[in-house]
């Protein structure tokens, strides 16, 4: 009950998105069938002319294939994004840590010593006028 008032009222232009991108999608299937050769291009191309027209004509019968369509990309999106972000931190900040601390590099100056008597850092430039910022 309550997906079928979901699936009533998901946008029509959504729908439209769906069909055009599925026909787009089997038109480039064709082509790759077509200059292979072989003959499942006419099957794909038929799958593309039905869902573009289909999309032109009737864009509401497409409201079900592509409210579920959009649910299948928001558990893939789901599935693979902590994946994604994971392969990420492996593969850039990881390395980049271990070579700091290898090399005993300090970025922040957060490391303490004893000898200094203070860590103020002298300014270099002129003082800024805050009144005349622009």
């Amino acid at each position: 009950m309550f997906e079928l008032k979901k699936i009533q009222e998901f946008p029509l232009k959504k729908c439209k998105n769906f069909g055009y991108t599925f026909s787009v999608i089997f038109v480039l299937m064709t082509l790759y069938f077509f200059f292979q050769n072989n003959i499942l291009f006419f099957y794909f191309f038929s799958i593309s002319t039905f869902f573009f027209l289909l999309t032109y004509y009737l864009p509401t019968y497409l409201k079900l294939l592509a409210f579920y369509w959009e649910k299948f990309g928001i558990l893939l999106g789901k599935i693979f994004s902590p994946i994604v972000l994971v392969l990420v931190y492996i593969v850039t900040i990881l390395p980049i840590n271990l070579i700091l601390r290898i090399l005993t590099i300090d970025l922040l100056k957060r490391r303490i010593n004893s000898k200094t008597k203070s860590y103020w850092i002298e300014r270099l430039d002129e003082k800024i006028d805050f009144r005349n910022q622009f």
